[in-house]
């Protein structure tokens, strides 16, 4: 993916054609791409058409400010002929874009952010992509809408709630008008498989739509208070191919309320996080953890100890993912066993840990595990970042890692070749490779 936010200047898209016209070059298509709309007005269209037409996934921003000597890129289905996923920032739609979507391309995907004045031709595109689009996403900017924009915002809130009706997979809206957020995912309840709250909607209506739509496999919400949370959890076991659950707070805070949760219900989650009080799922943790299918476990804001969050990860063999914070004190010795605990854990290959201070022996056993591959260390808590490197086979990876926030650790290095082989072919390609990447660093 070539990660360039800013205006494809004549040097990237000369060093990008290049490379995929290099007969040497085993790269021979893009498939993303982020850039702005524009490109310099002398640069050839062959050019600009030999990168986009094999781009699949797109993301592009505009800057009024920079435009002199510049060319809008058209984006139509004949510039990106196979593009199905498409994600436009800072939609502002300015004079200098009237060609800029003469043939929008019937893509599957549209994320995009705009202003109220750029909402008529919202609509515009709403409607051509209409036939294909599978998920959606609108987010209004809140603080650049005007009373001019006011009708017309009722008009995209109208098209919404009569939108495709069940022909969506995920729907995400923050409008200025929210009576019409309710109304839109309502439209859609028959063919959701990603359900995202957001704060314009209700706990009642978070609650109908989660009981409504019968195809969920992803739900994110946010807890509002702890009798929602059975009644949130009453609701999961109509959903047997739930596998991804996100629940963050809704106003919910206070290590030392005990919830009111009777009963987890039996579902076959994958991933889990929890980025609230995890003191509200416990009773997750209590379930047998032998019929477990969950891969990946996100666990934010521990401020008590759990005796059964232990249990559980002693005794789970499915768990592949772990990202955790502890932000409580506990008796002496708990972390230092919590990390032996990790490291004897067969099937973990990811960890990402945010230590306290006093939680950094969290750390001191991870080196011995035996499936651990990936190790990410949230460091902005510690006093001393020395206290955070992991003795080998691990080794610190400079360039994943983004101090003062974070520290990443790979096993045996970037650059490990489990198994050292020397034969005439590989011996060939290896210089082939280096020959290469001579040619092209040079």
């Amino acid at each position: 993916m070539f990660d360039h936010i800013k205006k494809l200047h004549q040097k990237e898209i000369e060093n990008i054609y290049s490379h995929l016209t290099n007969p040497w070059c085993i790269f021979k298509e893009v498939k993303k791409l982020k850039t702005a709309y524009c490109y310099p007005g002398y640069v050839t269209n062959d050019k600009i058409n030999r990168i986009t037409r094999s781009i699949e996934e797109l993301q592009l921003s505009t800057y009024n400010s920079m435009l002199n000597g510049y060319t809008f890129m058209t984006f139509s289905s004949d510039t990106y002929p196979n593009v199905k996923k498409c994600r436009i920032l800072h939609f502002n739609y300015s004079q200098h874009m009237n060609n800029l979507f003469s043939s929008f391309p019937m893509i599957h995907t549209l994320e995009i952010d705009l202003i109220g004045s750029a909402i008529p031709h919202l609509i515009k595109i709403l409607k051509i992509i209409e036939p294909t689009i599978e998920n959606l996403s609108i987010t209004i900017d809140q603080f650049n809408f005007s009373n001019i924009a006011a009708p017309v915002s009722h008009e995209l809130g109208e098209l919404l709630s009569a939108y495709k009706p069940n022909g969506l997979k995920s729907m995400y809206l923050l409008l200025q008008t929210p009576q019409y957020v309710y109304r839109s995912l309502r439209n859609q309840c028959g063919s959701l498989t990603n359900l995202q709250s957001n704060r314009y909607l209700s706990e009642t209506e978070i609650l109908e739509l989660i009981k409504n739509c019968n195809q969920l496999k992803s739900i994110t919400t946010s807890i509002h208070n702890y009798q929602m949370v059975n009644k949130f959890a009453n609701l999961l076991a109509i959903h047997p191919t739930l596998t991804n659950l996100n629940v963050f707070s809704g106003g919910t805070r206070g290590a030392n309320v005990t919830p009111l949760l009777q009963k987890w219900p039996e579902v076959n989650l994958e991933t889990l996080s929890i980025r609230i009080n995890s003191k509200l799922m416990e009773q997750y943790f209590m379930t047998d953890s032998s019929k477990c299918t969950l891969k990946t476990l996100i666990l934010q804001n521990i401020y008590q100890y759990h005796g059964a969050l232990d249990q559980f990860l002693s005794t789970n063999h499915s768990l592949t993912s772990l990202d955790i914070e502890f932000r409580f004190n506990t008796i002496a010795g708990y972390f230092e066993n919590f990390s032996m605990m990790l490291s004897n854990h067969p099937s973990l290959t990811y960890l990402s840990v945010c230590p306290e201070q006093k939680a950094i022996d969290i750390l001191k056993h991870l080196d011995k595990s035996m499936s651990l591959q990936f190790i990410d260390i949230k460091v902005s808590r510690l006093s001393n970042k020395k206290q955070a490197l992991i003795n080998l086979p691990f080794q610190l990876v400079p360039e994943l890692s983004k101090e003062p926030y974070n520290i990443m650790f790979f096993r045996n290095g970037i650059h490990y070749d489990p198994v050292p082989t020397s034969t005439i072919i590989t011996d060939y390609l290896k210089k082939l490779m280096n020959s290469l990447n001579k040619y092209y660093s040079e």
